[in-house]
């Protein structure tokens, strides 16, 4: 399709854009302390501070490797091809979208776990990291009496309590006012705000899906120096938040880090510094560490079972993300099979949103339009439609018009139908924002539409949240709007 001349001139903004360095700029331990010394940063600490005893909770890396280990462990796999299977889809699935894919299913795994470590919550105690950073704020190593935590345990407020602070707690349940985390004339109040909430405030989240409907981080945050230790930065509901030009030092155990496209992307912008190390030894080298400490995980196991189709959805779920072969041979056998209900849905909605996955990573795969075309005919629904459109336009720069405007009657017609409540299908597939705005941001770019308001052009991406790959190809499709 060859878009219509249009003859308007227009005043826009330039885009915000975040240049980035070819490589992490990369400081020795000296580097590092001085940096600190200098900037004063807050701290942003992660689930490591929570593992020495006497708390003995388990790292996120130790609980997303865990129920990994319950979703592939089958009897008719090796041992070998398991941990195979485990090891490449670790650093690809965050804690809290693992945990989506249960909940979607509305499997109770998150509200189980959440108790059991509240139970544990209740009966450890803090440990020398947590006195260490009680010791860094003491020791004016911060220029703001700010601490972030993305644990859910009451540990650190305890560290506090325990040294005489009086801690002021904010979470997503309710945004802080403007003066959280600014000096209030007491020099022994501190704030500590915990992203994914706490057990004390009663507002914890653990997977992407309830984090859509809380505040996930305050932007006045963002606007200070940041120390990040045993945090991995490549959580879907927080990952776009990160990207401020604040300075930052990222800790980081080893230059493998590096490898990961996400965590590359946050080590190499703009005043932005790695220490590849030991934060022991970071720790130590600031004065505020003075014991050794081990930093073993624990690891959690289940009593019983989960359902075998509820592991089999999760294992099609992610299989069909990581594979567009996989996924259009799956989603045939889905369409051909006849499953009962509500087996046969859940299957298409699994395999639609990996196809959908495909489809904005621009993955030349002819299976994906088939499935598109095979998912039209036996589930119409407005998105599929546009999916269809989508997924022509990337492929084909000169789609006819005639088709162009056939898929956006059948979309309109997918709709009418689906009434005000919606298409079950497609409220499965993409976030709230998504089925908000994008019909009318691909009727507005094939001109089928009238060009968006500018106050929706920038409301858009809000609406949005924290789908990453939703809101990439939110952008692209504004871009030419």
């Amino acid at each position: 399709m060859r878009l219509p001349h249009r003859t308007e001139w227009l005043l826009v903004p330039k885009p915000h854009r975040i240049e980035r360095s070819p490589e992490p700029v990369v400081f020795d331990l000296e580097q590092a302390v001085e940096w600190i010394n200098r900037e004063k940063p807050l701290l942003w600490l992660g689930s490591i501070f929570s593992v020495p005893e006497p708390s003995g909770l388990p790292s996120g890396y130790a609980l997303t490797s865990s129920l990994l280990e319950l979703t592939f462990k089958e009897d008719s796999i090796a041992k070998g091809p398991q941990d195979q299977l485990i090891e490449t889809v670790l650093p690809r699935w965050p804690l809290e979208a693992l945990l989506d894919e249960f909940e979607w299913l509305d499997f109770d795994l998150s509200e189980s776990l959440l108790s059991f470590f509240n139970d544990i919550n209740n009966s450890v105690a803090p440990n020398s990291l947590h006195r260490a950073v009680t010791s860094y704020y003491q020791r004016g190593l911060a220029s703001r009496p700010l601490c972030i935590t993305t644990n859910w345990d009451t540990l650190q407020e305890q560290a506090f309590r325990m040294a005489g602070y009086s801690v002021v707690i904010g979470g997503p349940g309710e945004m802080p006012g403007a003066a959280f985390g600014t000096e209030s004339g007491d020099p022994k109040t501190i704030f500590l705000y915990h992203p994914h909430g706490s057990f004390e405030t009663e507002d914890v989240v653990c997977s992407l899906k309830r984090q859509q409907s809380q505040l996930a981080l305050t932007f006045e945050i963002m606007r200070h120096p940041t120390l990040f230790l045993g945090y991995s930065g490549y959580e879907p509901s927080l990952y776009r938040r990160l990207e401020f030009r604040a300075g930052q030092l990222w800790c980081i155990r080893d230059r493998g880090d590096f490898e990961i496209p996400a965590k590359r992307r946050l080590l190499t912008k703009p005043n932005t510094f790695v220490f590849v190390g030991d934060i022991r030894e970071l720790l130590k080298a600031l004065g505020v560490l003075t014991e050794d400490v081990d930093l073993t995980s624990k690891y959690v196991a289940l009593e019983g079972k989960i359902p075998p189709k509820v592991l089999e959805m999760v294992r099609l779920s992610i299989f069909a993300a990581l594979s567009p072969d996989f996924c259009v041979q799956a989603f045939a056998e889905t369409l051909l099979s006849f499953h009962d209900e509500p087996e046969a849905t859940f299957r298409f909605i699994t395999l639609m949103r990996g196809t959908i996955s495909h489809i904005r990573n621009r993955e030349p795969h002819p299976g994906l339009l088939l499935s598109l075309l095979s998912a039209a005919r036996f589930r119409a629904s407005e998105q599929t439609w546009i999916s269809l459109l989508a997924y022509l336009l990337r492929i084909n720069g000169d789609v006819p018009s005639r088709i162009v405007e056939q898929l956006i009657r059948m979309a309109d017609e997918a709709a009418t139908k689906a009434g005000e409540e919606g298409s079950f299908e497609d409220k499965g597939i993409y976030m709230p924002g998504v089925l908000l705005n994008r019909t009318k941001l691909y009727k507005s770019y094939v001109r089928a539409a009238d060009r968006i308001d500018d106050e929706k052009l920038y409301f858009v991406p809000a609406l949005y949240g924290s789908d990453m790959a939703a809101e990439g190809e939110n952008v692209e499709v504004l871009a030419f709007v």
